[in-house]
């Protein structure tokens, strides 16, 4: 393979990737309120094992215990937490605020 063709070869991979974790999410997006509520949590103990794993190993390290092929750095991993965490939150909020429950400002 030529070195030109690596980078849209691994574009594609992950492109793919990405487009896997969507219909994931799709098939078992929580729908009720209680379900969005426990997603959070979930997401939430997700960002803690990645934080505390990574004050273990270091952010540039990795999960020692994980298969060579899933290794990712622990930096990464968090921003990847984060970002699910995120999306979580989201769901929450839109959520209560369909329950008239409106968001509210962060105090100063």
């Amino acid at each position: 393979m030529s070195d030109e063709a690596k980078p849209t070869v691994a574009k594609a991979r992950l492109e793919l990737e990405e487009a896997r974790e969507r219909a994931k999410f799709e098939k078992y997006r929580p729908r009720t309120l209680e379900q969005k509520l426990g997603y959070l949590i979930e997401e939430c103990g997700e960002v803690l094992a990645a934080v505390g794993k990574s004050l273990r190993w270091g952010l540039g390290g990795f999960n020692p215990e994980l298969p060579y092929g899933q290794r990712e750095l622990n930096g990464d991993w968090i921003q990847r937490e984060l970002a699910d965490l995120e999306r979580a939150l989201s769901l929450v909020k839109d959520a209560l605020n369909v329950q008239g429950y409106p968001a509210r400002k962060a105090k100063p």
